[in-house]
């Protein structure tokens, strides 16, 4: 059946619906044609003039029945589309593969292709993947590659295909758009960093591990029942002939570290813009420290200014990296004017398990006032505060940017200064070594 085509009662394309397609599908070249019959055709008729006329019914004819013909031929196309990846970070090629078949028996005419593409994806506003498509024999099929360079972290739709027939000569053509599309989730940009340079709070594991009563204890031992593949020299065998059922010592279990990342989102903490430079780099360190901990076996929880629980590790273990990521990939700047509803709980939450690092903006002396209460309490407190107004001045800052550094220092914080842009790797070296002093000086 021709795209767009509606069967009748009796199975056959409906005439009406395929002289709309054919009167529909006429490009321009198409529509100029039928203009100089109409207008050649009513000329020779006034004047008498058979030969106008003869050409004016020529040039009706070629573009109707060209329509005509392309619409009513059965032609069949399927797609198929491939992407390498379904998470790509900013700034990396992703390729697509369009693999296009034609299910008919007649060889299909030529076909212009295009994939739908955000501006986001490196293709410019409007346009998508555009290909063209030779004639494609009946039963065959054509496979079609390209490559998309994303530019900002989000999730982006790939898709839908739309499928061009056309005739040869460029009278009409038909357009038929496949529902599929394709999700990719676009990442920050990260860098590559150790969790072994995080000092404090619990260590991941290995080393410090929960102890059992071995010695002067045995009948304290956690037990559990035997299954199969356990070693045998795990078994508890007091425990085994009391209860009559098979018995082996259940397995030490380490101690995970915990870290809260705290981010500061809000509008007026960063540089204004659809694309603010230091909001785009706080995701972008986030994402880097989020990713080092998680690899050094840390539990890590995400928590923006209005202590909103962005995501955390320990509800996706299996894919705690690739949850925090995601989340990163769609987080947006907030309304929100203060710190007060994330200190607070950071304060209430003060029993304090794990450590807090936070990326930071722009603070007023309430804001730092409040952090400055969160004080360590069994972790450790790390704090990475951006000046946004150093775009315009390089090496210089805000005297309350110190201020605020100052006061978080006495109160227990490891701080340093940075600026969008700036080395994260370094960043992250200095902010764990704890440099006393810590210069007024850029880091990267």
């Amino acid at each position: 059946m021709a795209p767009g085509s509606t069967p009748d009662k009796k199975g056959g394309p409906r005439s009406t619906s395929h002289t709309l397609l054919a009167l529909r599908g006429l490009t321009a070249r198409g529509r100029t044609f039928l203009a100089a019959g109409i207008i050649s055709t009513t000329a020779g008729v006034l004047f008498d003039q058979r030969d106008l006329v003869r050409i004016g019914v020529l040039l009706l004819a070629l573009p109707i029945a060209t329509a005509i013909f392309l619409t009513r031929a059965r032609y069949r196309i399927s797609a198929h589309r491939r992407v390498d990846r379904t998470r790509a970070e900013a700034g990396s090629v992703v390729r697509v593969e369009m693999e296009v078949r034609n299910l008919s028996r007649l060889t299909s005419p030529l076909l212009l292709a295009q994939d739908t593409l955000a501006p986001e994806l490196g293709v410019a506003p409007g346009e998508g993947a555009r290909f063209v498509l030779e004639r494609i024999a009946g039963g065959s099929e054509v496979t079609v590659t390209y490559a998309i360079r994303p530019q900002q972290r989000g999730r982006y739709l790939v898709g839908p295909l739309s499928v061009r027939l056309a005739d040869p000569f460029g009278f009409c053509q038909i357009v038929r758009t496949f529902s599929v599309t394709d999700l990719l989730s676009v990442l920050p940009v990260t860098t590559s960093l150790s969790a072994s340079r995080f000092g404090g709070g619990f260590p991941a594991g290995g080393e410090n591990r929960q102890r059992g009563f071995i010695t002067g204890g045995e009948p304290d031992v956690t037990t559990r029942p035997y299954l199969a593949g356990d070693d045998r020299r795990r078994v508890h065998w007091r425990t085994t002939a009391r209860t009559g059922e098979l018995t082996v010592r259940r397995e030490e279990q380490p101690w995970q570290g915990r870290a809260t990342l705290l981010i500061d989102t809000r509008a007026g903490a960063h540089q204004p813009g659809a694309l603010s430079a230091s909001f785009e780099f706080a995701v972008s360190v986030v994402a880097s420290v989020a990713a080092g901990l998680v690899r050094g076996g840390y539990g890590v929880r995400l928590v923006d200014d209005v202590a909103r629980i962005v995501a955390d590790s320990h509800t996706t273990p299996g894919e705690a990296a690739y949850s925090i990521m995601d989340s990163l990939s769609d987080l947006r700047r907030s309304e929100n004017a203060t710190l007060l509803p994330v200190t607070s709980q950071l304060v209430d939450e003060s029993g304090g398990r794990g450590s807090i690092i936070a990326v930071l903006g722009r603070l007023s002396g309430a804001d730092t006032a409040a952090l400055a209460r969160t004080a360590p309490q069994g972790g450790r407190r790390l704090a990475i505060l951006i000046d946004p107004d150093s775009a315009a001045v390089r090496g210089t800052a805000p005297a309350a940017v110190f201020a605020a550094r100052d006061l978080l220092r006495n109160a227990g914080w490891s701080v340093v200064i940075t600026r969008p842009g700036a080395s994260i790797e370094s960043l992250w070296t200095e902010l764990n070594a704890g440099d006393p002093q810590n210069v007024r000086r850029w880091v990267g």
